[in-house]
C-alpha cells in the first residue's frame, strides 16, 4: 500500500507504509465473494458472513466487499486502518447479533462452566442449610446489638471532662 505525499517542491513522492500481514487489504471483488461463497453475483446481501473468518461488508458504493474479522475486530477498509475504528465492525456485529436471536436453541443448555477456584454449585439441600445457618447467625448478632444498645442507655455517665487547672474544677463542681 502507497500514500503519495507532495513536497514542498510541488513534486509528488510515493511512501510505502509498513502492511499489515494479519488480512487483505483493500477492496475485494465481487466475483472472488461470490466465489468464496459459492453464490452468484446477484445473490449476494450487503453483509456476508463466513463462519471461522469473519465477514465481508458490501462497500458503499457497491463495487466491492471489506472483509471483516470478527476475532479481533478489524477491517480492510481505509477508514479503520487510519482510525483504528469503522461502521463495518458495528454493521456486522448487529447482523451476528441478530441472527442470534433469530436461532432458537434445539437442546436444553447446560450449565455454564465456573472459573477455575470457585467453590461447586450448591445443591437446594445445601442452600436451604446455609440459610438456615445464616438467619441463625443473623438472630445472634442482633441480640448482642441489643445487649450492647441497652447496656450503653443504662451506663452511668462518666463524670465531668477533666480540666488541666485544679482551680477551675472546683469552681465548676
Amino acid at each position: 500500500m502507497c500514500h503519495n505525499t507532495l513536497t514542498q517542491t510541488g513534486t509528488v513522492t510515493a511512501t510505502l507504509l509498513p502492511k499489515d500481514e494479519t488480512r487483505p487489504t483493500g477492496l475485494h471483488s465481487l466475483e472472488g465473494v461470490a466465489f468464496l461463497l459459492r453464490k452468484n453475483v446477484s445473490e449476494l446481501e450487503d453483509i456476508e458472513i463466513l463462519e471461522g473468518v469473519g465477514a465481508f461488508h458490501k462497500s458503499r458504493d457497491g463495487a466491492g466487499f471489506y472483509l471483516v474479522n470478527m476475532k479481533d475486530a478489524s477491517c480492510s477498509c481505509p477508514g479503520y486502518r487510519f482510525r483504528g475504528v469503522c461502521r463495518h465492525i458495528r454493521h456486522v456485529e448487529e447482523k451476528a447479533m441478530e441472527e442470534a436471536r433469530m436461532r432458537k436453541p434445539t437442546t436444553k443448555k447446560a450449565a455454564p462452566k465456573l472459573p477455575k477456584g470457585c467453590p461447586p454449585r450448591m445443591t437446594d439441600d445445601q442452600l436451604a442449610a446455609r440459610k438456615a445457618k445464616l438467619d441463625a447467625r443473623n438472630r445472634e448478632l442482633a441480640k448482642k446489638r441489643a445487649k450492647a444498645e441497652a447496656a450503653r442507655k443504662n451506663a452511668k455517665p462518666r463524670g465531668p471532662f477533666r480540666p488541666i487547672n485544679p482551680d477551675e474544677a472546683e469552681a465548676t463542681a
